[in-house]
């Protein structure tokens, strides 16, 4: 899986929309929905936030290697 299928994974899993998750974590609704898109991908700090925000382990949203090869 790709760090945007996870990303979305684990956001429907606390029940919340991205604008939740934008606020938990301080960015943008619309920052979200680039990361789930996979069309820009976080900093690391807005990362670190977004890990924080969810109360999961940095490396579950780690894209698998696979997903990376391509």
């Amino acid at each position: 899986m790709t760090f945007a299928e996870k990303l979305v994974a684990a956001r429907r899993a606390k029940g919340w929309v991205q604008e939740t998750l934008g606020h938990r974590c301080g960015l943008q609704q619309s920052h979200i929905a680039h990361f789930e898109r996979g069309s820009r991908k976080p900093n690391l700090d807005n990362f670190a936030a977004i890990v924080r925000a969810l109360g999961v382990d940095a490396n579950s949203l780690l894209p698998d290697p696979e997903a990376s090869a391509s």
